[in-house]
């Protein structure tokens, strides 16, 4: 094979440069071992982000990815509206991108949610193989009708090859929409094991633990449990600190929980972080916490792991089929005295684990070379089948 395309229905913009990151950074790692790799993605804008530049295009090679990508202006509450705009943006950018660069010999989608119809209309036309990979927390929260189901069934069939990111995604997407699902897990790019291997020298202070964890703050993430838990912890441990990385729209609900708790100098609420921003905290942090209500996988998850934190999560779909005994804890979610009993026993068990192996585990099971060599397997698979 040598030529992919990958189509994922979100991919990072100026304006919203973390969203759909992990895509961007799976086709920079498939990239160094495919031939040409490309990506063709609308880019939603929303109102807020107005701008006297307008919308803008962008055809061109990105850290070795050949990209071409469009905004659009998204219309709230008009979803239908805003999936047939994606629908025409993504023929056309197709159309240009196979004119300038020839047709791909397999096309990778990630989530039908948006991509939905571009697999039927590009197959039908240009008889390429498809392969998609799912990741959407919707289809274990009901959050698509029967409408939607219909319309994303319809275009798998279309599909040689159907990916999830978790085994309990795959069950849920095979219920929901049939086919068979096969488990592919979320990789992580090597800056985070090369990261990791440095902070097994770091000094660290020894007085003061760190809590980090690192999520859009709604509703969903459980961060008002967390906070609820950790102000527990801190009537029993005067060391202990929360770091809260991102941003979203329960800012204020948190920032007035936190004030009624009185914990202003125990939680920090560190706002959006870039990705080197995102290493920084990892190094500093001594644990990480995912107290999340719904995850299908949980790349912040593995990043730590690869930092050699060990790590408290919620079983919600994805963290329970990462994490083990010998990398950290498993809750039960929506629990903040579950959440609390983990902080206390993984104080107090420290020294029971150990980094070193914790990144090897990580590397072992998400780093690029073994990921990418189970897609590249899938793509072989496909076009000699």
């Amino acid at each position: 094979m040598e030529h992919l395309l990958i189509i994922p229905s979100w991919y990072p913009s100026r304006h919203r440069p973390i969203v759909g990151v992990f895509f961007k950074e799976q086709a920079e790692i498939l990239s160094k071992k495919i031939d040409k790799v490309g990506v063709v993605s609308p880019l939603f804008r929303s109102f807020k982000d107005f701008d006297v530049s307008g919308n803008q295009n962008h055809f061109g090679n990105v850290n070795g990815v050949i990209t071409y990508t469009r905004e659009i202006w998204h219309y709230p509450l008009l979803e239908s509206l805003n999936n047939k705009r994606w629908l025409t943006t993504c023929k056309h950018l197709f159309e240009k991108y196979i004119s300038d660069n020839g047709l791909p010999d397999i096309i990778h989608v990630h989530s039908i949610t948006i991509a939905r119809d571009i697999i039927k209309y590009i197959n039908k036309k240009y008889n390429v193989p498809f392969v998609i990979t799912e990741h959407s927390t919707g289809f274990a929260m009901n959050g698509y009708n029967k409408k939607d189901l219909k319309i994303f069934k319809s275009n798998i069939d279309y599909c040689a090859y159907n990916i999830a990111v978790s085994e309990s995604l795959a069950q849920t997407l095979s219920q929901k929409l049939g086919s068979t699902w096969n488990v592919i897990p979320n990789t992580i790019q090597n800056v985070f094991f090369e990261e990791g291997n440095k902070r097994l020298s770091f000094p660290r202070d020894k007085q003061k633990k760190i809590f980090f964890t690192l999520s859009n703050l709604i509703p969903v993430k459980g961060l008002d449990i967390l906070i609820q838990a950790f102000s527990m912890l801190c009537k029993e441990n005067a060391n202990a600190e929360l770091w809260i990385g991102g941003d979203g729209s329960e800012r204020k609900n948190i920032e007035h929980k936190i004030k009624e708790l009185q914990m202003e100098d125990r939680v920090f609420l560190l706002g959006k972080l870039d990705r080197e921003n995102v290493l920084e905290n990892l190094k500093k942090a001594d644990f990480y916490i995912s107290p999340s209500l719904q995850e299908t996988f949980g790349v912040v998850i593995i990043e730590a792991l690869a930092m050699g934190l060990p790590t408290i999560a919620t079983r919600c779909g994805g963290p329970e089929h990462i994490i083990n005994d010998e990398v950290g804890i498993i809750v039960e979610r929506g629990s903040s005295d579950e959440l609390y009993s983990a902080m206390k026993l993984i104080l107090t068990n420290e020294n029971n684990y150990d980094s070193k192996k914790i990144i090897d585990y990580c590397r072992d099971n998400y780093s690029e070379d073994v990921v990418s060599e189970k897609i590249i397997n899938v793509y072989r698979e496909v076009l000699n089948g």
